[in-house]
Parts: C-alpha cells; sequence; structure tokens
C-alpha cells in the first residue's frame, strides 16, 4: 500500500470515528429529530376549498382537424423528382390535440383558448373527469385575445359552471390560480 493511499485511509477513519460516536450516542436518545410545534407559527390561507369547488366545470377538450401542409413549388427537393417526371403530392393528414377549458353557464357554454380549437372539424370535451366524451361546436372565437367560447351539444341545462369574475379588481401579490388538464394531466393546479 502506497504512504499516500495509507495516509488517505487513517484522514477517513479519524473523520469517521466522531460521527459514528455521536450516531451511537443519539441512537439512545428517544427523538432522533425535533417535532414541529402543534400550532404553525404561520397561518397560509388554503386555495383546496375553491380547486375543489370550480373542478367539476374544468374541462378536457379534445380537437381532430385535416391539415394540408404547405409546399414550396421552389423547393429543390421537388425540382429533383420533377426531372424525372414525378409529381409528388403531400396528402393531408389528421391531427390530433387537446387543451383545457371550463363551463361558464348550465347550458354547456365554455370558454377555451382559440389556438386548442381553431381549425377544429371534431371537438369532443370530457367533463369532471367522467369517462364519457361529449361532443361541442365552437360558438364564436377571437385569434386576437386567444379565446374562444364552445357549447356543449345536448339539451342538458344542469351543468357545473364557474362564474366570471373582475380582472380589474385584483391588484398585484392576489392569489390567483390556473387549473386545467394540460398535456392530459387531470385537474392541474397551479
Amino acid at each position: 500500500m502506497s504512504r499516500h493511499f495509507s495516509s488517505r485511509i487513517r484522514l477517513s477513519l479519524v473523520a469517521l470515528v466522531p460521527a459514528a460516536a455521536m450516531l451511537a450516542a443519539t441512537a439512545h436518545a428517544d427523538n432522533l429529530w425535533i417535532e414541529r410545534p402543534s400550532a404553525p407559527k404561520v397561518q397560509m390561507p388554503s386555495l383546496a376549498p375553491l380547486v375543489k369547488d370550480v373542478e367539476p366545470a374544468v374541462l378536457s377538450i379534445y380537437v381532430e382537424s385535416h391539415v394540408s401542409p404547405q409546399i414550396d413549388p421552389n423547393d429543390p427537393n421537388l425540382r429533383f423528382f420533377r426531372q424525372f417526371g414525378l409529381n409528388l403530392e403531400v396528402p393531408n393528414f389528421k391531427q390530433q390535440g387537446m387543451g383545457s377549458g371550463f363551463l361558464i353557464s348550465p347550458d354547456g357554454y365554455a370558454l377555451t383558448n382559440h389556438h386548442v380549437v381553431e381549425n377544429a372539424e371534431k371537438i369532443q370535451v370530457r367533463v369532471d373527469g367522467r369517462p364519457e366524451l361529449l361532443s361541442a361546436t365552437v360558438v364564436g372565437d377571437d385569434p386576437r385575445t386567444d379565446i374562444a367560447l364552445i357549447k356543449l351539444d345536448g339539451n342538458r341545462h344542469d351543468w357545473p359552471a364557474i362564474p366570471l369574475g373582475d380582472s380589474d379588481a385584483l391588484a398585484v401579490g392576489d392569489f390567483v390560480v390556473a387549473i386545467g388538464n394540460p398535456f392530459g394531466l387531470s385537474q392541474s393546479v397551479s
């Protein structure tokens, strides 16, 4: 064993002996850690009741559309194939997407983002995590503000709805909550 290596072992053992002695002394104690006092020093407001109240009105939205790829006629790859008399056609393909929204009226009107339902040919909605998918249609949208209003199909008039608030009544530092189903994750809250 080299002299340098053996001195490292001695230093390591010197460091371990006090640590082992401390652990042995603590093992005989009743508690290995300190307990939190029964009452916290700072009371934080809980947003859990709010989340529980609005969760039934949060939607998972699934959309399908057919997309026609934009082809540049001057693309050098296309020119290569055309020189052999091949005219390549790029077919339309089905695109699927998902997003979140929330019901704003018991009649089945809901708000979502414009980009979620833009060009959608088929919209299906899952309400409150239930397994069945319901059809919906776009009633109106505004690309500039990225807002869309959709209507769940059917004659049901008892959907759980969230009342709209007044954003002018908010101030910097107020609590706000974002609830949704991003990427299919059910009831994400931030």
